[in-house]
């Protein structure tokens, strides 16, 4: 697959076999995919790829810092966005901080299980 994210440079070792279907670009220009296969995230998969994703996304030793699972599969995806008024606050972290802290909380614990390594409740 061919996503702007890579550039003309290619992906890093782990991720020759990287392959998914677009499904969508956020208003930054960011790619939204289904996974077919990632090294960092299950079969099924919604990922976000590019420069200003505040990753890195998934889990293991290939995760990269301008990605993020923004959910575990495709259903799940679409009723977090209902329930969020679709809005995806994945790539928008720091709107997360204007919640009521429930929300925020739930948010957070949410994003962190699919992406162990983000820094987001430090910033």
């Amino acid at each position: 697959m061919d996503l702007h994210i890579f550039g003309k440079d290619k992906p890093g070792r782990g991720w020759e076999e990287f392959a998914g279907y677009r499904i969508g670009r956020s208003s930054f220009g960011d790619e939204i995919i289904y996974v077919l296969k990632a090294p960092v995230c299950a079969t099924g998969s919604i990922l976000a790829l590019g420069p200003d994703v505040a990753g890195p996304g998934g889990t293991g030793l290939l995760a990269i810092d301008s990605s993020l699972v923004l959910s575990p599969d495709f259903d799940e995806w679409l009723r977090n966005m209902k329930r969020a008024g679709w809005h995806e606050y994945g790539l928008t972290p720091g709107g997360i901080r204007e919640l009521p802290n429930t929300q925020k909380g739930q948010l957070l614990r949410y994003y962190k299980r699919l992406n162990p390594e983000i820094k987001w409740e430090d910033s």
